[in-house]
């Protein structure tokens, strides 16, 4: 399965990583993508891009950022969609 990742901090590394070592492919979409070419150099099977990159690559998407990524990710409806933020942390009432 090709994953896209909606992120490129701990948490969206982290479960990268995670769908790496169980065979997945990942593309970690980004606004910066310049922040992870070492990390990406030293993990195999994952790309780097945008968020709308990330988006549309795979069947599943991962979303690891507290902001919402905009209408360029917007395509994202008939995938399976893992939201990871912290809602509290983000300042919504729980």
């Amino acid at each position: 399965m090709k994953v896209g990742i909606l992120g490129s901090g701990d948490v969206a590394k982290t479960l990268a990583g995670g769908f790496l070592k169980h065979g997945h492919d990942a593309m970690m979409g980004t606004r910066t993508p310049a922040k992870l070419t070492e990390w990406a150099a030293q993990s195999p099977n994952v790309s780097v891009g945008s968020f709308a990159d990330a988006a549309v690559v795979g069947s599943a998407i991962v979303q690891c950022i507290e902001q919402n990524p905009g209408r360029e990710a917007a395509a994202v409806s008939e995938l399976l969609a893992l939201l990871t933020a912290n809602a509290e942390h983000a300042g919504a009432t729980v």
